[in-house]
């Protein structure tokens, strides 16, 4: 039996769905929550093979779950299951390490086969959301982006805010030695001594837009 663990907020979804998953595969819903606080307490004590997360949820977002529990356990299984899909954001999650993605909007037979193919250790996106990131790919409009990865676009991002390298571990739940090492990265492909030149030389080409 694959576990899984459904955090969204709403309960009437969470329980349908944890139904059909159950009805139409060996899919066991261990756990049922609606915040992220709830989902990290219990994944503290146990471990299941897939979270299926929303991303909006009270307090937490699940994309900050989703990272928190990512920073802990590299190979935690999980799945994301939302109304949106915006490429930037999805670009954020595969690089933190987020290996399914299923919009409410797709079959149930999709989710059931996104949990089976992250639980054994493989990906998977739905159609909509790869065509989502190939047009996002394809766009003009950011020519620039490639000389960095989002994470280290959203860390430089933080630096233009002014926030401190514990700041901004907070906010990213990484560790401050994490995210000096970004800013270390950041520097090197800008090409840059401080992050003075390297706001500067972001802001001209457009990265930070």
């Amino acid at each position: 039996m694959i576990s899984v663990m459904l955090v969204d907020d709403h309960e009437m979804v969470v329980k349908a769905l944890s139904q059909i998953v159950e009805t139409n595969s060996n899919i066991q819903v261990v756990s049922l929550v609606g915040d992220a606080a709830s989902a990290w307490q219990f994944l503290s004590q146990k471990s299941v093979d897939v979270v299926v997360t929303d991303l909006d949820l009270p307090g937490e977002s699940g994309r900050q779950l989703a990272v928190k529990i990512l920073e802990k356990n590299p190979n935690q299984g999980i799945v994301v299951l939302s109304y949106r899909v915006e490429p930037e954001e999805v670009h954020f999650l595969i690089e933190s390490g987020v290996r399914g993605y299923v919009p409410k909007s797709a079959p149930v037979s999709e989710l059931d086969q996104a949990i089976r193919l992250v639980a054994a250790g493989n990906e998977y996106f739905s159609s909509q959301v790869v065509r989502a990131l190939t047009t996002s790919m394809r766009s003009e409009d950011r020519p620039n982006h490639k000389l960095l990865s989002l994470k280290q676009t959203v860390i430089l991002q933080f630096i233009a805010q002014g926030l401190t390298t514990r700041q901004i571990a907070e906010e990213i739940h990484m560790s401050p030695k994490t995210v000096e090492k970004y800013r270390g990265e950041i520097f090197r492909r800008l090409n840059c001594k401080n992050h003075l030149q390297a706001l500067d030389l972001a802001r001209r080409l457009n990265i930070l837009s």
